[in-house]
């Protein structure tokens, strides 16, 4: 019995141990590195989280979006039909489309013919 309750307070003593290390680590956390990235929501506490919305857009972002609404409505909706099922021929055509309006490479480097723009545009 004498090492149960032993090991009963060894154990008490350790889970303590863990518990300070992992408020420690917490503690230590910058959270505003996180900001930005995939999942960052799920660790960052409520006070020092920030939501981006769609007023936080740039001009330039703004404008992006403006032109992808735009093609979407006026050239891709009226062919929706025709989408339905494979048409390889249309389906090229507004690939490349998209290519020369600058769709496909914005995330892209410069040098490799794309836009450099970031994640969010």
């Amino acid at each position: 019995m004498a090492l149960k309750n032993k090991f009963g307070e060894l154990m008490s003593v350790e889970v303590k141990n863990v518990k300070n290390k992992l408020k420690e680590m917490l503690n230590d956390i910058n959270y505003d590195t996180l900001e930005g990235r995939g999942g960052a929501f799920l660790v960052t506490p409520l006070n020092s989280f920030k939501i981006f919305t769609r007023e936080m857009f740039t001009d330039d972002q703004k404008m992006f979006a403006d032109a992808a609404y735009e093609f979407a409505t006026k050239r891709i909706k009226p062919e929706k039909d025709n989408l339905k099922e494979l048409n390889k021929d249309l389906t090229l055509e507004i690939f490349k489309e998209l290519g020369e309006l600058g769709f496909l490479g914005v995330d892209i480097p410069e040098e490799y013919s794309g836009s450099s723009l970031d994640k969010t545009t």
